[in-house]
């Protein structure tokens, strides 16, 4: 009887769990993550097909108005990714000119923000806002044509 009083105890502990920004913000990327892979089944580089696709940010993830934002975004093979000779992490500069050349709205959104760094905080209710806006995103979305409309504060 006692272990029974144990796990209820626990149980309600875990659904009465505070909400952080913290948690918000990791369900965010991981909202973030899947909704960009959605309908892609190839490396938007180099065009090799993987079961093991990550997505890129083009703009850093460090920038918290454009973390989320489903247009900051290449989908990429590891080897593309983090791995290879001419990966976009070891040589960036690779990627502005592919992207201007095969993914044009993507570049044009891309070039029109890339300089607009301006630091930005969230408030608990601005991530809320974000992960909801993830959650109903159409689940046929692409990030080479999508604009996504996830606000930053004022």
């Amino acid at each position: 009887m006692a272990l029974i009083v144990k796990y209820r105890s626990l149980f309600s502990y875990i659904m009465k769990r505070k909400v952080t920004k913290t948690s918000l913000r990791n369900k965010a990327d991981r909202l973030w993550s899947s909704k960009t892979k959605i309908g892609i089944s190839a490396c938007q580089y180099c065009g090799a097909e993987s079961k093991y696709l990550q997505s890129h940010h083009l703009i850093s993830r460090s920038i918290l108005k454009y973390r989320w934002n489903l247009s900051n975004c290449i989908v990429l093979c590891p080897s593309c990714h983090n791995f290879g000779k001419h990966s976009i992490h070891t040589s960036p500069w690779i990627i502005d000119r592919y992207i201007q050349i095969n993914y044009p709205i993507m570049f044009k959104w891309f070039d029109t923000n890339r300089w607009d760094l301006d630091a930005v905080e969230f408030s608990i209710d601005d991530y809320r806002a974000i992960v909801e806006e993830l959650e109903a995103t159409s689940t046929t979305a692409t990030t080479a044509t999508t604009v996504s409309t996830v606000s930053t504060p004022d």
